[in-house]
């Protein structure tokens, strides 16, 4: 399994903007074999065995999603994707909502 690491946000990061208004920031790196998509990357993400058990429990407050939603946000052909909204046009760019 690939090291998962935790380094300093980039300046350049969407998130950027609310790093010093006192929301919550993160940033996780890690390496990859091959070379992926945009489109490829989110749509793995959002279909990990993780990911499925916190959409279960956010079905359960009426914030449903599935796998062919989550293809659908990688196409960049919705915008909203259970609990979550996108915030910039970007690639990825999400917020919480």
């Amino acid at each position: 399994m690939n090291a998962i690491t935790t380094p300093p946000l980039p300046d350049h990061a969407l998130l950027a903007r609310y790093a010093g208004n006192g929301g919550y920031t993160d940033c996780y790196a890690t390496d990859l074999p091959g070379a992926y998509s945009h489109a490829e990357f989110v749509a793995a993400f959002y279909t990990t065995w993780l990911f499925k058990l916190e959409r279960w429990i956010l079905l359960l407050v009426s914030k449903p999603s599935s796998d062919h939603d989550a293809a659908r946000l990688a196409r960049g052909e919705i915008e909203r994707f259970a609990a979550w909204t996108v915030e910039d046009g970007k690639p990825g760019a999400q917020r919480g909502t």
